[in-house]
């Protein structure tokens, strides 16, 4: 299970469109170590769940290359985050049958042969 901070907070994040920060360069960012350090050097400063309050998300910084850059290795990435996330809902799909005919399976309530259907169907 990843690290996961609460925040009271709801916040969103908009880039300007043609602007000095490219969208996909800040989602990467979130998930790259340089915003993960700042976080976890903010995040238990009281005595409640970990959180970040927004004044020290305010105050975290980011590498910031040219535009033009952000743009080129987001057009790199995209591809590639497409096919994770299309790996990961085929995964998540593939656990929730293998849950659903395991049991079955094991208790001799349903054959190997009577589940090919049902696996054409997922896959």
């Amino acid at each position: 299970m990843p690290e996961v901070v609460y925040s009271p907070q709801l916040c969103f994040f908009r880039v300007e469109t043609g602007g000095l920060l490219d969208a996909a360069w800040l989602y990467q960012w979130f998930r790259a170590a340089e915003f993960r350090d700042q976080a976890a050097a903010v995040q238990h400063q009281t005595d409640m769940a970990p959180y970040i309050n927004l004044a020290d998300l305010r105050a975290m910084r980011i590498t910031l290359p040219p535009a033009e850059v952000q743009r080129e290795l987001g057009d790199l990435l995209a591809p590639l985050e497409d096919r994770a996330q299309g790996a990961l809902a085929e995964s998540e799909a593939l656990a929730s049958l293998r849950d659903a005919l395991l049991p079955p399976l094991l208790s001799g309530e349903l054959q190997v042969r009577d589940t090919e259907a049902l696996v054409e169907e997922a896959v």
